[in-house]
């Protein structure tokens, strides 16, 4: 597990993280790893479970990182009388390439203003997590399980209800004016433009600034 380490501790010593945002920030950085570079970021196999992606290994290898002190965890009680874990790290340097960095820093950006609600929305807004929840609208039965299929990265306008009420979330939360049966394209559109850059550099394409 050894560049899923080197991401969780990069994660790690810029922010303060719950469990669930732990796995929801790899995922994400995942995706985004395959969507950029066409390859995995990590040794990480999500599967659809309660709430989305999750991956027992991260949690297997945050108790390792806090065996070995190179990563603080501590447990509260939430107002729900639920206990809640959050880990953080000191001043690591964690042995990623500059476009692992990119992508890291990126998703750092993306989900860190991001509530709870939003920040599943964002997850759920994936086509590997929409693709499972068509798949399941389409059976009629849950399938908590089954391995997400990460390297399912093309968009698609095929939405899940699941996936449209978490659009009509965001772009109500966005401040964007309703449209009748509303797909992202409000969303897509604006992060289309957020990586711009990241596809630039997954093709080579040199930023202008730059080309003197």
């Amino acid at each position: 597990m050894g560049k899923l380490r080197e991401v969780l501790l990069y994660f790690l010593s810029h922010r303060t993280l719950n469990r669930t945002e732990v796995v929801k920030y790899l995922y994400m950085y995942e995706y985004y790893h395959r969507l950029h570079l066409g390859r995995p970021g990590t040794e990480v196999k999500f599967i659809r479970w309660h709430y989305g992606p999750y991956a027992e290994a991260i949690i297997d290898q945050l108790d390792e990182l806090m065996d070995f002190r190179f990563v603080d965890g501590k447990m509260s009680v939430n107002p729900y009388g639920k206990p809640t874990y959050t880990y953080s790290a000191g001043n690591t340097s964690p042995e990623l390439i500059s476009e692992e960095m990119e992508i890291a820093d990126f998703v750092l950006n993306l989900l860190r203003r991001k509530p709870y609600q939003p920040m599943i929305d964002t997850v759920y807004s994936t086509p590997p997590m929409l693709k499972v929840l068509l798949e399941e609208e389409e059976h009629g039965e849950s399938l908590e399980g089954v391995e997400l299929d990460m390297d399912y990265t093309k968009s698609t306008f095929k939405r899940t209800r699941a996936g449209r009420a978490a659009a009509q979330s965001r772009i109500a939360k966005m401040g964007l004016p309703k449209v009748p049966n509303p797909e992202y394209w409000e969303v897509l559109v604006s992060e289309y433009q957020d990586t711009e850059p990241l596809r630039r550099r997954a093709l080579g394409v040199a930023d202008k600034s730059n080309s003197k």
